[in-house]
């Protein structure tokens, strides 16, 4: 299981994710949908531990 609680990120004074909560169970299938700008990407990042600056 994958478990989030309260991401927060911004870049300068933008918010990309605010208070993020999210659990992804395992051996399932999970999507992400959102708008361009999103956050999307951004979460993916953190997620994966690369550095997002």
């Amino acid at each position: 299981m994958i478990r989030l609680n309260g991401v927060t990120k911004s870049y300068g004074g933008s918010l990309a994710l605010d208070n993020i909560s999210i659990d992804l169970d395992e051996n399932k299938i999970n999507c992400l949908l959102g708008c361009n700008g999103a956050g999307k990407t951004t979460l993916l990042k953190i997620m994966a531990g690369c550095r997002s600056e």
